[in-house]
């Protein structure tokens, strides 16, 4: 896929199912979310740290070995999970980066 490869797709996903999860809360039961802002920034930073941990454990895989049919060598195949081209790892940072940016005080 040109967008993303292996399991990349999840880098879209998992954000937007813990965002979502905090919405739903959020609209179910207002009175638990005092400090929204905190807690949309904890879901991102849950989305961040999953992402993560599971680029780490995707990516890490070892490297498959076929023999190529038309030269008889012998070729290694590494399956990489990434989004736009950037590891899934990556993202995880990323997402961590922006829950940091939803803690700082606003000026207001």
């Amino acid at each position: 896929m040109l967008i993303w490869r292996g399991h990349g797709y999840w880098v879209l996903l998992l954000p937007f199912a813990t965002l979502g999860a905090v919405a739903y809360v959020d609209k179910t039961f207002p009175a638990v979310l005092v400090h929204k802002q905190l807690w949309f920034a904890a879901a991102l930073a849950g989305a961040g740290l999953l992402c993560t941990l599971w680029g780490l454990l995707a990516n890490s895989g070892g490297a498959l070995q076929a023999i190529d049919r038309l030269t008889g060598l012998i070729v290694t195949i590494r399956i990489r999970h990434s989004l736009y081209g950037i590891p899934m790892q990556y993202w995880g940072g990323l997402y961590l980066l922006a829950a940091g940016a939803l803690c700082l005080p606003q000026a207001r």
